[in-house]
């Protein structure tokens, strides 16, 4: 995995932490936090750029 990878996945968590206390535990989040947090995750998957490059037809049989 790229450097670059981990380091935005590490630094998504404080949102992924944000986001499962709003939706699992009831905590109030106002629309700017859920605006920071959609725009935090959209901005992780441009530095990412998930695409089928990584995956394999092989890798998905049993």
């Amino acid at each position: 995995m790229p450097l670059a990878n981990a380091a935005a996945i590490i630094q998504c968590l404080p949102l992924a932490v944000t986001l499962g206390a709003a939706l699992f535990m009831k905590e109030p989040v106002g629309w700017r936090r859920w605006s920071a947090i959609t725009v935090g995750f959209i901005g992780v998957l441009i530095i990412i750029r998930p695409g089928p490059d990584g995956f394999e037809q092989g890798r998905a049989l049993p």
